[in-house]
Order: C-alpha cells, then sequence, then structure tokens
C-alpha cells in the first residue's frame, strides 16, 4: 500500500497521507484522528474494525457516508449500504479485497481482549487462517448457517429425525475441519512465540500457546450431549465452543504470571502474529502500532523494534514525538498538525 485517502472518515472529513516510505512515525495532539488512519488501514486489509462493529459509528459527526481509498482497493460504507472496490474502483465483493494486503494492529487495550474473550480468541486465529486462504471464509460462513439450522432443529416441539441426522452429518464434517485448521495453526505459531518471547526479555519464562478444542478428535455422532442440548436449545460441542490460552511453565498466564509477564506475553503474540503472516504470504504486513512502546523502558522498547520482521512496513502514533532511540528505526516523521485538511469538528 502505497497511499491512502479518507474521506467524513471519524474526525477526519478529507485527509490524504503518503504511504510509500513505508516507516511512518505519526504524531499529534489527542483527539486528532491518529487511532482512525490505523483503523482505515486495518478495514482496508481485514474489512472489519477494530473499535466498531457498528459502520454508522466511523462516519464523520454529522455525516451518512464515509470513505477510505488506496492503491490496493477502497471500502465505502453510504447510509447502512457497504460496498467494495478494487483498484480503479472495479467493483467486488468482500472476499475479493479481503487480505489483500496484510495488517496487524497493536495496542495495549487490543491485546488485552485477547486474554479476556474466547470469541476474540477464536475470531484472532481465523482471521490468521483466512488471511492465508481465503476460501476459509467461505468454510466459516458454512459453519454459521450449519450451527444456526442445528439449534433451530434442537428448539424444534417436534424434530424430525432424518432432518437431525442430515444437519449432525453436515455439522460435524465443517465443524471438524474448522477445529483441525486451528489446531495445525496453533502448533505452528508456538516456535514463533517461543523466541519472541525470548527476544523481549530473555529472563522471561517458558510461554506456549494450549488449543482447547471441543472436538478432541472427530465425533462419529453428537449423541452424547444431544438430550441435554434439546433440554436448552442449542448446541454444546463444536469450534464455536473452542479456545486457546497462553501457558507459563505449563500453567495459565492469567492466574500465575506477572504484570510484566502478562506485557511480554501479549506483546510476544502480536509479533508472532505479524512474523507468520510475513512468511506465509508474499508481501510483508503493515504493522499499526498505537503508542504499544510508551509504558515500556528503554531495553523493552529497543527489543520491540528489534523483533519486527525486518522489511515489514510499519506506522507508529503517539501524541509525543519519538525520541532518539526510536526516531532512527523511521524514514518519515509525520505532525498531523502541520498536515493540509486537518480534522473537523
Amino acid at each position: 500500500m502505497r497511499n491512502l485517502h479518507l474521506s467524513f472518515f471519524r474526525s477526519w472529513k478529507s485527509l490524504s497521507l503518503d504511504l510509500s516510505p513505508q516507516r511512518l512515525f505519526i504524531t499529534g495532539p489527542n483527539g486528532i484522528g491518529k487511532t482512525s488512519i490505523l483503523e482505515a488501514l486495518y478495514l482496508i486489509s481485514r474489512l472489519s474494525s477494530f473499535r466498531t462493529r457498528l459502520w454508522h459509528e466511523i462516519a464523520h459527526h454529522g455525516s451518512h457516508h464515509w470513505q477510505v481509498d488506496s492503491d490496493v482497493g477502497s471500502i465505502a460504507w453510504h447510509e447502512h449500504t457497504k460496498s467494495y472496490f478494487l483498484p480503479h474502483k472495479i467493483p467486488c465483493k468482500p472476499h475479493e479485497l479481503y487480505g489483500r494486503t496484510a495488517a496487524v494492529y497493536i495496542s495495549r487495550s487490543d491485546t488485552l481482549t485477547l486474554l479476556t474473550s474466547s470469541e476474540n480468541r477464536r475470531a484472532w486465529l481465523d482471521s490468521l487462517i483466512a488471511m492465508h486462504d481465503t476460501s476459509y471464509i467461505t468454510l466459516l460462513r458454512r459453519w454459521r448457517k450449519i450451527l444456526a439450522q442445528r439449534n433451530a432443529w434442537l428448539r424444534s416441539p417436534s424434530p424430525q429425525a432424518a432432518v437431525g441426522q442430515a444437519i449432525e452429518s453436515l455439522y460435524i464434517e465443517i465443524g471438524w475441519q474448522i477445529t483441525q485448521s486451528r489446531s495445525q495453526l496453533v502448533e505452528k505459531l508456538n516456535p514463533t512465540l517461543q523466541t519472541l518471547a525470548h527476544t523481549l526479555s530473555p529472563s522471561t519464562a517458558n510461554f506456549t500457546f494450549d488449543f482447547l478444542p471441543s472436538f478432541t478428535s472427530r465425533p462419529s455422532s453428537l449423541s452424547a450431549s444431544l438430550q441435554e442440548e434439546r433440554s436448552l436449545g442449542y448446541s454444546l460441542i463444536g469450534p464455536h465452543r473452542d479456545d486457546w490460552r497462553i501457558l507459563i511453565n505449563k500453567r495459565p498466564l492469567q492466574k500465575y504470571a506477572s504484570e510484566g509477564q502478562i506485557q511480554i506475553a501479549i506483546l510476544a503474540l502480536k509479533l508472532t502474529e505479524a512474523h507468520h503472516l510475513n512468511t506465509s504470504r508474499s508481501a510483508s504486513p503493515w504493522l499499526l502500532l498505537d503508542d504499544i512502546l510508551a509504558p515500556l523502558d528503554t531495553y523493552h522498547r529497543s527489543a520491540f523494534i528489534q523483533a519486527i520482521p525486518q522489511h515489514a512496513p510499519l506506522i507508529y502514533v503517539s501524541p509525543s514525538p519519538p525520541d532518539t532511540t526510536i526516531k532512527k528505526s523511521f524514514a518519515s516523521v509525520i505532525d498531523l498538525e502541520n498536515v493540509p485538511h486537518s480534522p473537523s469538528a
């Protein structure tokens, strides 16, 4: 991605940025719209926002539309209608734009959600798989459909056995594919997580992924849980119940780690995401860093920068200008207060 233009996006009525330096440090006072730039880049990559699921909330105050344009594609929203475009304004379907460029967003608040929400943890794995294989998006869509069908069948006052068997067969087939894909990814990520955690803090304890699948093996039937599921009216097993956690010396991170160890673990986790995308794709991912270095000491700041994939493009936003240690890692420093078309209230 070489350029970015925002129209009626958050605090920006209009903003154009040249991304060609590839490593940018963006500064400006709080509220000017620094994180909104990262959000726009993330939207182009993953077609979702890390701040909201409600796209009308992204619109500039008083506006009923917004648009993000780049040289890899565009997204537009107008009064509840979403539109997607390839370069040269060629209309496309969402999956045709998804993942054309990869992006990894890292902030203190975003990383903590991975430790507190099983839904976010599953989505994190799924997005990594989909960035490498967009057909996985179709598989997830099929899963959501068959899960809804099975739940409706479970709630039916007079469920037909033949219908239940047909649903169950597809439910097991699709569910097992998803669980296997997630399990294989976790196994692949584990060595990278361990290496990066050691890079960030050589004295730290051993961190590992622990995948917690709902299907421990491919089931031949779901009869064992059927009676309880009928009484509850929803499915108790399947990839919607998968989860994962980080262990420290083979014990759950959240119970046994110090605050410092948790901080190292979540930074290593997001860097693991970046390294995976860097090696599984033809182009390096954009790293979108939202003042992530502020709480770190000089040693850990330097270690974090060194742990970033070597040729990965990078945007760092902060209300403060970069210090001399950080500045040398960036090709350009942009002060948003000096950029034309400043945000308008």
